[in-house]
């Protein structure tokens, strides 16, 4: 008999992930990314609440676990999972997230005389929806789930449609990419965690999960 230690890594991850919460986190986290890379292009005119966002980013990981130690732990257990970056998601995933802002922000204000920007910036949410296809596939490739890679599909069409078409102004285009992507996804963790508690009820007695 052949074990499958691939498939078996997967139900374990799914079965622990399967409250939704991370779900709903990346659907918070790209409307308020849009909305950042949304005022940095429009050269901080727009006023958007760039601070929450800082935080929300810096303690995402950190919310996610109060938050499944008074929800999740409780109904289903703690599977003890270790998140392990692999080296092609950092550099093609975290990186280009994390680096963009920065740089957009850097080429607008010091180079926007001497290079098309404007060009750079509308075609941004195309760009964006490829990188967005590794973190779909790094979602899919640990639960085992397929659905992921029609979210990877998603992305890079509604990226370079887009990017296709014009906005006033031209950094708008990535706010309306990150809006209903942020939103599906949003509505996709909700559906998960209605699921999730109506199969898993509350216990009665509140359970002290220990790390």
């Amino acid at each position: 008999m052949t074990i499958n230690l691939k498939e078996i890594q997967q139900k374990t991850y799914r079965y622990a992930q399967q409250d939704g919460f991370t779900e709903l986190f990346m659907g918070i986290f790209f409307v308020f990314y849009g909305g950042i890379c949304y005022d940095i292009f429009s050269d901080f005119t727009t006023d958007f609440p760039a601070i929450p966002f800082i935080f929300f980013f810096a303690f995402f990981g950190a919310a996610l676990e109060v938050i499944r130690r008074r929800v999740t732990y409780p109904r289903i257990g703690r599977a003890k999972i270790v998140e392990d970056i692999k080296p092609w998601y950092f550099v093609a995933v975290i990186l280009p997230l994390a680096l963009l802002p920065a740089i957009m922000y850097i080429t607008l204000r010091f180079f926007s005389d001497v290079w098309n920007v404007t060009l750079l910036v509308k075609w941004s949410p195309a760009l964006l929806g490829i990188v967005l296809v590794g973190l779909f596939h790094d979602r899919a490739d640990k639960t085992g789930n397929t659905l992921y890679y029609g979210f990877a599909v998603l992305s890079v069409v509604s990226g370079v449609v887009v990017s296709i078409l014009d906005f006033s102004p031209v950094s708008k285009g990535i706010f309306i990419f990150f809006l209903p992507m942020g939103g599906v996804l949003f509505l996709f963790g909700l559906g998960m965690f209605i699921q999730f508690v109506r199969t898993y009820p509350a216990p009665e007695e509140d359970i002290n999960v220990k790390s």
